[in-house]
Formats: structure tokens, sequence, C-alpha cells
């Protein structure tokens, strides 16, 4: 191999379980064009023994920005950053390329031809999607998928590489900003790539996450808003159709034949779905991703800064919490609600829109007290159905786990024991924080400086697992 690569393939990971399928796939490419691989990780060492089986791979551990939870985008700008050729090509975990698919990807871009190229994915779960850009050799590409891509790095640098504000969809936004700064993007027909999609759920969690994204590419490129409507026409269709519905039914009652010509609308997405191996997933992930798109745009409007929501018990009055001092310093925003309004559920989901993922219950015994009809119990388990993750404070002298909770936190690794014993298979998540700390009406500074610190690192690291994202010690200080 020569001393600067004649390509560079770039693979993103965090804690992708196919990523040693695809890297044992890709040597034999890697050595055929004289290139290099770059895995950029995220998984914080937990693949480090894929590292070291793995020593022909520049390995680059990846810490994403504070508060962000999906670096997709960052993490590619990195490893092309990284680079040192001046062709670079990306490969998904999970993908398993074809017999000379990497110099059939970057020969257009070696021989002057193309500034981008997109080669056919086929899938191994035939049963969820087709093949995606199945095009004549050297066609105009519309849509670019970096699970089979390469580009040369002066048009990467162009068009400042991929958008970083993309948590989904970031491959398609940066293949347009290259066509609008006119740039070619063609076809490589016979670079051919096979990839695992995952399972139902995984293919249901990749459908909400692409109307995210799409969300994300009506806010950004609005020119592009009818060229969008026009390739995925479900986006809207769907929605309007169940919008529609109750409208339709009422209207029945003067002309039968509104209701019924309302509902044959779904013939043809029907038809569409019958035709794929698995009706009821398809019509699920189309459903899946329309009400996420819609959701998304709504997001735009709103403000998304509220992470944490800190329960009181009356007034509005939020007093000190380890929590709340931790999350402050930390640059999380936070906010009081109110458990004794009659409102609170609706509170609960109106701060969901904007962004809140996390409520602490200072008090868990306001769990015990035997009335699931309570305000306060309702209000959660409607939280927990939308994603909020629940964390309370236990106090000793009660005799099980409450019930509505992710996460417990208590005050003695004794009393953590006594929990695990007597609670069921659902109960929660119990970690223990050091009494001192946790009984402190001062907050963090009361205690010495040993149960302090154990204290503040027990939590941030609660609160990392909750969030999805790393606290950095910097952002921990006491100043």
């Amino acid at each position: 191999m020569t001393d600067v690569p004649r390509v560079t393939v770039v693979v993103v990971s965090k804690d992708e379980p196919h990523l040693v399928e695809t890297l044992g796939v890709l040597r034999q490419h890697i050595d055929q064009n004289q290139g290099e691989c770059i895995v950029v990780d995220a998984s914080r060492k937990r693949f480090d023994a894929v590292r070291r089986t793995h020593p022909w791979v520049r390995w680059v551990d990846f810490i994403g920005p504070f508060g962000v939870a999906i670096t997709i985008a960052h993490q590619r700008n990195v490893g092309v950053h990284a680079a040192r050729a001046n062709i670079i090509a990306f490969c998904d975990s999970g993908g398993m390329p074809e017999e000379g698919w990497l110099s059939e990807l970057t020969a257009p871009l070696r021989a002057g031809l193309a500034d981008a190229t997109c080669g056919p994915i086929y899938s191994l779960n035939t049963r969820f999607r087709g093949t995606i850009n199945e095009l004549p050799d050297g066609a105009p590409v519309r849509i670019t998928v970096t699970a089979n891509m390469a580009v040369l790095r002066s048009a990467f640098d162009a068009v400042g590489g991929f958008d970083e504000r993309f948590a989904y969809c970031e491959d398609t936004e940066f293949g347009w900003r290259l066509q609008d700064a006119r740039l070619r993007i063609v076809c490589a027909a016979k670079a051919k790539m096979s990839m695992h999609w995952g399972d139902v759920a995984q293919e249901v969690l990749r459908g909400k996450r692409n109307g995210q994204g799409t969300a994300m590419l009506f806010v950004t490129h609005p020119n592009r808003i009818a060229e969008q409507i026009t390739m995925w026409p479900d986006l809207l269709a769907y929605p309007a159709w169940l919008i529609g519905l109750p409208i339709s039914l009422a209207l029945g009652a003067v002309s039968w034949w509104i209701s019924v010509a309302w509902t044959c609308l779904l013939v043809l997405p029907a038809f569409r779905a019958l035709r794929s191996e698995t009706p009821g997933t398809f019509l699920r992930v189309k459903w899946v991703r329309s009400v996420s798109f819609f959701g998304g745009l709504i997001s735009f409007v709103l403000d998304r800064r509220i992470r944490v929501l800190l329960v009181v018990s009356g007034h509005g009055v939020i007093r000190t919490t380890p929590s709340r001092e931790l999350l402050a310093k930390c640059g999380i925003p936070t906010q009081g609600i109110d458990a004794t309004k009659r409102c609170f559920g609706m509170r609960l989901l109106w701060c969901r829109l904007h962004g809140a993922s996390i409520v602490d219950l200072r008090h868990a015994d306001l769990l015990r007290d035997g009335r699931s009809d309570s305000h306060l119990v309702r209000g959660l388990r409607l939280a927990r159905r939308v994603g909020i993750r629940v964390v309370a404070w236990d106090h000793e002298g009660d005799e099980s786990a409450p019930r509505d909770v992710d996460t417990l936190i208590v005050s003695s690794r004794r009393r953590q024991e006594e929990l695990v014993a007597r609670s069921g298979r659902d109960r929660p998540a119990v970690v223990t924080i050091p009494h001192d700390w946790t009984a402190g009406a001062g907050g963090l500074g009361d205690n010495d400086a040993g149960t302090h610190l154990e204290a503040v690192w027990s939590l941030r690291r609660v609160y990392e697992s909750l969030l999805g994202i790393e606290i950095l010690p910097d952002r921990m200080s006491n100043g």
C-alpha cells in the first residue's frame, strides 16, 4: 500500500451489531484499491474488542457535542477530515459490498466523469424494502444514500460537508446541496451493495426517523417542497385521510356516498401494501413516518429547549435538589411542573412537544399512596406512553419500589438490595447515591468532598443514560 491512499472508506458506528461483518468484507476492497478504512466510533469503548481484531482499520473514538444524541452527520464529517485520500467512499455498518464494489464506485470520479457517485443498494431483508438507486449506469441520482456513495474531497469541501443540524436524512440533504452547486452525481450501476436493514421494530423506528428528517428537509429546503411531495406523497396522504375521516362520517349522515368515497381512498395504499411481502408492516411504517413528519414540523415551531421536568407538590415552587443543581451546572434546561393540578397529564404532553424527555420526582412516596386514579399517577403513566422517562428519589421505610417509575434513586446499597429482592419483574432500575448527600437540605455543597464527588458522578451516570448523551467532566466543575 502506498503512503497516500487512493481512496478512504468511512464507516460510522454506535454499537452497531453488524460492524464486524462489514469490516470483514471491506478488507479485500481496501487492499485491491490501495485504500484505507476509517471507523468513527461513538460506542464509548464498548467496541474495543473489534478494534483490536482489525488493526488495519484507523479507529477514531468520537464524543459528540453536549446534548446531541444522534451524531451521524458529525461522525461522517470527522471521518472525512481524518481521511488522507482525495476520494471518500461511505459504507454503513451492516453493508455487504459485492465483488468489485469500491473500484466500480470510484471509477467515474477517477475518470473525471462525476463529482459524486451512488450505487444500488439491495435489501437482505426483502420483506421490508426494495432496491434503492437501481438506475442505468451514469444516470443522474436524485436521492443520495451514504450506505453506498463516494465523493471527491473537493466537492465535499465545496458544499461544507454534512449539515450537523440533521439527525436523520443528512445524506439526502448533502446530495441536494451538491446538486444546487451544479456538481454531478451519477449512478455507478456495477457498484452493488447489500444491506442488513434489521427486523420489524428497526424498520418502524427507521420510518419514524425518516419522517422527522423529512420534516427538517421541508424547513431547510422550501424550494424543494413540491419535489418532496411528488417523491413522497404518502407523507401528506395518510394524515390527510385520517383528519378527513370524522368529517366524512359526519357528512355521511346527509349523503352516504361521501363516507363511502372517502373510505375507498384507502384502496390505493392497500393495493400497494398487498404487493409487499408484509402488508401490515408496510402500512405501519407508512403511518409512523407520516405522523413523525407532522410531529417534526410542529416541533420546529415550538421551543424545544426543555429537557427535564421537576415535579413540585404545589404552588409551583422548585426547591433546590441535587438533580436541579447538577443539570444547571451542565446547561440542561429544566422546568417545574405542579403535580396537584388537574391538567397535569396535558401539561406533560405539551412539555413533551417542547422536548421534555425526563420527569424528576423528588418524593417517590407520592406514588405509594394507593390512589391509582390520582392526577400524578395518571399523568406519569401517560408520560411514559409518549416516551418520557420517570426518575424518582426513594425514602427509607417504604416496603417496595413504586410503580410507574423507570429509575429509582436510593440512598444506600442496603436499601438497593432490599428493593431488588422485594420487587417483581417490572421493577424500575435502582441506583444508589450516597445517603448524606441526598438527605442534605442545601444541595451539592453540604457534605464532605469525597461524598459530594461520588454523588455527583453517580447522578451524572444516571442522566447520561436517560438523556442518551455524554456529560463531559469539564461541565461538572463546581466553579
